[in-house]
Parts: C-alpha cells; sequence; structure tokens
C-alpha cells in the first residue's frame, strides 16, 4: 500500500523541518513525517538538514559548532529550529528521522525512546555504521537503508542491519530494486518526482511551489536567458557564488553538470538528472 511520506514535513507556507512544516503535513492527510538530525555541539538533536543554516535561516553558524540555545536565537518570521524531542512530542505521525553523521545515533534514540515513540520512528540515512550502532543498541529499531549505488546492497549487509525499508535514489532505474526488495519483504521508499512538463515561452512565467522537485530543460538551438526568482529567500548568497564559479569555469562550453550538481547537493537540493 503507498504511503504518503512529507519530506521535512509540508515547507509550502513555512520554513522546511520546522513544527509548522510537520503539522502542516498531518493536516493535509500525510501517513509519516520525514526530518533531518544533527548533533549540536551541546549534545542536543537539532531538527536541520544542512551542515550550516545559511541556506534556510541566513546564518553562517554550523549545527555542530553551536549550542541548541545558539540555534533558537535563528528565526524565520515566527518559526524556528526544533528539537526531535519537541518534534515527537507535537506531531502523533510516524516519523522518518533521517540522518547523515553516526554522532548523533545515540542522543536521537534517546530522544526517541524517551518519548515513548520507538515504535512510531523509522531510522532513515546511508550510514550503514550509525545503523548498525542503532540496531546493536536498540534491537527493536526500525531502519531504513537510503541507497545510492547502481548495484543493490550485498545480503550480508541486509541481514546484519535488517531494515524495514529500503530507500533508493528515484534515478537509478528502480524497477529491478523494488522486486528484488519487495521479494525480501522489505519497503520500498525512494525520491519520486512529478512527472509533468510545463512549456514557457518568451515573456511568459510559471510558479513552482517551494518543495517540488523541477528542472528546466532548453529545447532550442540558442541558448537561453531566464530569471528565476525564489521567495520566500531559500539560497544563501553563497550557492550563487557556486554556481557562477562553476558556469565561469566552463569557458563558454556547456557547464559541468557534476559540479552543479556538487554544488547544489552542499545546499540541501537534490539535483534531478536531464531528462
Amino acid at each position: 500500500m503507498p504511503l504518503a511520506l512529507a519530506h521535512r514535513g509540508d515547507w509550502s507556507a513555512s520554513p522546511e523541518n520546522t513544527l509548522a512544516a510537520f503539522e502542516a503535513a498531518e493536516r493535509a492527510g500525510a501517513d509519516m513525517v520525514e526530518l533531518d538530525v544533527r548533533r549540536t555541539a551541546d549534545g542536543e538533536v537539532a531538527v536541520i538538514h544542512d551542515p550550516t543554516c545559511e541556506r534556510v535561516w541566513g546564518s553562517q553558524l554550523r549545527a555542530a559548532g553551536a549550542t541548541i540555545a545558539e540555534l533558537r536565537e535563528l528565526r524565520v518570521a515566527d518559526h524556528g529550529i526544533p528539537t526531535l524531542t519537541e518534534v515527537l512530542e507535537a506531531v502523533a505521525l510516524p516519523v522518518m528521522v533521517d540522518y547523515t553523521l553516526a554522532d548523533v545515533v545515540e542522543p536521537a534514540l534517546e530522544a526517541v525512546e524517551s518519548a515513548g515513540a520507538l515504535d512510531r520512528v523509522v531510522f532513515s540515512g546511508g550510514n550503514v555504521e550509525g545503523h548498525l550502532r542503532i540496531r546493536s543498541l536498540a534491537p527493536r529499531a526500525r531502519i531504513a537503508l537510503t541507497w545510492t549505488k547502481p548495484e543493490p546492497p550485498a545480503g550480508a549487509l541486509l541481514e546484519q542491519l535488517e531494515p524495514e525499508f529500503f530507500n533508493p535514489c528515484w534515478d537509478l532505474g528502480i524497477e529491478p530494486f523494488v522486486v528484488a526488495m519487495h521479494g525480501l519483504g522489505l519497503k520500498v521508499s525512494t525520491w519520486t518526482i512529478d512527472d509533468e512538463t510545463v512549456e514557457i515561452g518568451p515573456g511568459e512565467a510559471v510558479c513552482v511551489r517551494r518543495g517540488q522537485i523541477h528542472g528546466f530543460q532548453n529545447r532550442g538551438d540558442i541558448d537561453a536567458t531566464f530569471l528565476a526568482i525564489a521567495t520566500p529567500g531559500v539560497f544563501g548568497p553563497a550557492y550563487f557564488r557556486e554556481i557562477a564559479e562553476v558556469l565561469s569555469a566552463s569557458a563558454g562550453g556547456p557547464p559541468n553538470l557534476a559540479a552543479i550538481g556538487q554544488v547544489m547537493q552542499r545546499h540541501g537540493l537534490t539535483p534531478a538528472p536531464p531528462r
């Protein structure tokens, strides 16, 4: 049965990974919300995707180098960075807790167990070391194994982790993964896109709702220039500087898409391959 998983909540009207975004997703009928966690300098579990606060919160603070009190001072309108404990208290839905670094495993697991939420939390990510630690510390924990490699994971790894979900990137050609993982009794989640094409011409405009995965394709024979306006602003100036450097390095030739993708990922964006 398909599940509607709200990636960082419903952030069409409020910043991602905030209580307002999660509560909006719950009201919209999501089956589960997904969030990202990082460990702060004082050992708290902050709900934030990027290593720095620049893209969403307009600050150069690094989550790992700041205390939770310092992070709480960052505001966009009346929204702030919550802790995992606060989200678990505010949201009754199942929660997918995605992490990148293994140093957050112990405090995150402690927060989940203290909230009595072990049965409704799924720990997600591609950090195998962290997943193995979770499995060792909490044998009943639910795990989603994120996967970006073209080959499937080894059977021995799956036996060690006992994941409930297999989470491959959508552009891997996931049908074989789905068949194989369903055969092993695993559920499959993935990054998804809405397969819709909107044609725009000179003088025309299109609005892409915040949070939607999207891309642009020039089907003409000459270079095209367009103006993109992000509102409310979610990218810091560093993003545009880095993109400009990549474009300048191409010296009038085709841009280096791999380098652009690396910049996007550093700033919390998911590159979509050309179609």
